[in-house]
């Protein structure tokens, strides 16, 4: 997702390159929607394995949350953009330095996801044991 928002900020102009700008504008919304669906997707997984049994929607919760939150806080880089310019070079080419600040969110969240490990159900599950113990059989049907 955030490949795709940087390149809205790189993205030609019309007049630059014509009919092709809406066109790569809309592939590239498309792609961005895409990404966020999986995403979403697996960071509740994620979360809801990671979760003590009773705060797992607690827990999941802040996901929703913090779509919301994103959306205050890039509607205040795009406050902050357009009143450290004048509105002529806002609409000329200040309104793609929010996009290319994603790449600073791109590569803090790629640290994140290098150091983030795998659940502890994916783990035994992916380790293909037939005999568990206990503690392993609550942990497999705690999920269930």
């Amino acid at each position: 997702m955030g490949g795709s928002t940087t390149l809205i900020g790189l993205m030609p102009t019309f007049k630059t390159i014509g009919w092709f700008a809406p066109i790569a504008l809309i592939v590239i919304r498309i792609l961005q929607g895409l990404a966020i669906g999986g995403e979403y997707g697996g960071a509740a997984i994620y979360v809801g394995e990671h979760s003590p049994d009773n705060k797992r929607g607690l827990y999941t919760s802040f996901i929703q949350i913090t779509a919301i939150l994103a959306l205050f806080i890039s509607f205040l880089v795009i406050l902050g953009t357009q009143s450290a310019m004048s509105e002529q070079e806002f609409a000329n080419w200040g309104w793609r330095i929010p996009f290319l600040l994603s790449l600073v969110l791109v590569a803090i969240s790629l640290y994140i996801r290098l150091k983030l490990r795998e659940s502890p159900i994916f783990a035994l599950m992916k380790s293909g044991r037939k005999n568990l113990d206990s503690a392993d059989q609550r942990l497999l049907h705690r999920m269930v």
